[in-house]
C-alpha cells in the first residue's frame, strides 16, 4: 500500500462530507433490554489507513444524542491549543454564576489539567464547559468539521443544551434554523444560545428542567437541542482520537493518562459484567456482547448510585 493510501483515512463523498457506513453485519442484542432507538458501531480498525476491517453494527447511520460522550472532543480540542501554545495547563479558573453548569462542580482556582481530569473522570459538566468555552466553541466542532464528520455537532457547551431544551433560549425558541444550520450559520446561533445561557443561574436551570422534563418532555427536543453525531461518525472520530490525533508526545501522554480515568470505567466497578449473548456466538459478535454487557452494567451502576 502507498503512503497516498496510508493517508486517506476515510472515504467522503464529493462535497467532502464522511460516507455512510460500509454494509456490515447486523449487531446482536443487548443480552437484556434496552428500551429506545438503539445505535452501535463496533470494528476493528487498520490502523495504517484508518478503514474498518471488519464491524458489526445497529442503525449506524442514524443521528443520536451524544451526551457525556462529547467531551473527549473538548479534551482533543484542548490538547490541539496546548501544542499550539495558545493555552497553559497551569491556566486557573473560578466556577461562577456564567460558567457553573448542572451537577457537581469543581473547586475554585482549579487549573485546566485538573479540570480535564474532572471532565473525563468525574463527568463534570463544569469543567467541561469551563474548557470548551476556553478553547472555543467553533474549535472544538473544528474536531468533527476537519475530519467531514457532516452529521456531528459538537458545538454547544453542556448548559446550552438544558437552556434550550428547558425553553429559557431567546436564540432557540427564535429560530426554526437551528438543527439543520452549518458553518458560520452554526456558529453565529451557537455564540447567541451560549450568551442566553449564561444568564440564569445552576440551580434556576435545573428547576426548570425538571419541570420540562416533568411535564412536556418531547423526545424530539434531544436531537434539535444537544450535540450528536452517527454511530459510524462517532467511531471515525474515535478512530482518528486515538490513532492518529496529530498531537506531540507531551499531549498524547496528557490524552491517555486521562482518558484512561474515564467515568464508564469506575462504574464498570458494580457486577457482574455480562459477557456471553449466546454460546453460539462467533468471536466477532462474543466481543460485541461483551461491549453490550459492559454499557448495561454501566448503566446499572449509575442507577443505584
Amino acid at each position: 500500500m502507498s503512503d497516498a493510501q496510508d493517508q486517506q483515512p476515510v472515504q467522503t463523498r464529493p462535497d467532502g462530507c464522511l460516507a455512510a457506513a460500509p454494509t456490515v453485519k447486523k449487531a446482536p442484542p443487548p443480552p437484556l433490554a434496552l428500551s429506545g432507538r438503539l445505535g452501535l458501531w463496533v470494528a476493528e480498525i487498520d490502523p495504517r489507513t484508518l478503514q474498518p476491517i471488519r464491524a458489526v453494527g445497529t442503525n449506524p447511520n442514524s443521528v443520536f444524542p451524544l451526551a457525556s460522550t462529547y467531551k473527549q472532543a473538548v479534551l482533543w480540542a484542548l490538547l490541539r491549543e496546548f501544542d499550539a501554545g495558545r493555552l497553559s495547563p497551569n491556566e486557573r479558573f473560578d466556577v461562577t454564576r456564567e460558567n457553573q453548569s448542572l451537577g457537581s462542580y469543581p473547586f475554585d482556582g482549579s487549573n485546566v489539567k485538573a479540570l480535564s481530569v474532572r471532565m473525563i473522570a468525574n463527568s463534570d459538566n463544569t469543567a467541561t464547559d469551563i474548557l470548551h468555552r476556553r478553547v472555543g466553541l467553533g474549535r472544538v466542532q473544528d474536531v468533527a468539521d476537519g475530519l467531514g464528520l457532516c452529521r456531528t455537532r459538537l458545538i454547544l457547551p453542556t448548559r446550552d443544551w438544558w437552556v434550550a431544551e428547558a425553553g429559557l433560549s431567546g436564540t432557540f425558541n427564535g429560530t426554526t434554523r437551528w438543527a439543520s444550520a452549518t458553518g458560520k450559520d452554526r456558529a453565529r446561533l451557537a455564540a447567541l444560545i451560549d450568551a442566553d445561557a449564561r444568564k440564569y443561574r445552576a440551580d434556576y436551570v435545573q428547576y426548570k428542567l425538571d419541570r420540562y422534563f416533568d411535564t412536556r418532555h418531547d423526545p424530539a427536543n434531544d436531537l434539535r437541542v444537544h450535540n450528536l453525531s452517527t454511530p459510524y461518525e462517532l467511531g471515525t472520530l474515535l478512530a482518528h482520537e486515538f490513532l492518529r490525533p496529530g498531537l506531540s508526545p507531551r499531549a498524547v501522554k496528557w490524552q491517555r493518562d486521562v482518558m484512561a480515568l474515564g467515568f464508564g470505567k469506575s462504574a464498570l466497578t458494580w457486577k457482574p459484567v455480562v459477557r456471553k449473548v449466546s454460546s453460539s456466538l462467533d468471536p466477532q459478535e462474543q466481543q460485541v456482547g461483551d461491549l453490550w454487557g459492559e454499557f448495561f452494567a454501566s448503566q446499572i451502576a449509575r442507577q443505584q448510585r
